[in-house]
């Protein structure tokens, strides 16, 4: 499960129902399904390659519409506090997608993150605002341009899509 992503889009994607999957990876009803979790699918409506292409479309499509309006202004370290998770951080950093922040922060593991680590926030502004300079303390100047600029980090999203057997189930496989 990856930042943005619900069961509900597992669903959709796989053309199954949110129970079917629910009962695939035996999940009660209000169970929650956390960022980094395994969840096994059902790929008997679809290829596990139909899935990972509507997957990246939606990631796509979500980096757009927030880049029409938001700019990238350059970074800033932060210190990682006790109890804060990459929900808790993004929230409170002028309420920043989740997944931009993990764009940001490819090494992390935000699922084991410790007290004290540093990572980088991206500092943004709409594009109405005028640009805001840093100085050399604040860290480095991106020029407006999102890590994902790079064809490497496109391709990134489509790498973690570690699709395995699951059993001798047919069509069910583990994401």
């Amino acid at each position: 499960m990856q930042a943005a992503e619900t069961l509900g889009h597992y669903a959709d994607w796989s053309g199954v129902s949110s129970q079917a999957l629910r009962n695939l990876n035996k999940l009660h009803k209000n169970a929650l399904v956390t960022l980094g979790h395994k969840v096994k699918l059902d790929f008997s409506r679809v290829s596990p390659e139909q899935f990972a292409a509507t997957r990246r479309e939606y990631h796509h499509r979500l980096q757009e519409e927030f880049f029409a309006r938001i700019r990238i202004a350059g970074t800033d370290n932060y210190s990682v506090k006790r109890g804060e998770s990459l929900w808790v951080i993004a929230q409170q950093h002028a309420d920043l997608p989740v997944w931009l922040v993990a764009e940001y922060n490819p090494d992390v593991d935000f699922n084991d993150v410790r007290p004290g680590t540093t990572i980088t926030l991206p500092r943004v502004v709409s594009h109405q605002s005028p640009v805001i300079r840093e100085s050399a303390s604040t860290g480095s100047e991106r020029g407006g341009r999102p890590m994902w600029h790079k064809k490497s980090c496109w391709n990134r999203l489509s790498r973690e899509l570690r699709v395995r057997a699951c059993g001798s189930r047919p069509g069910v496989r583990v994401f």
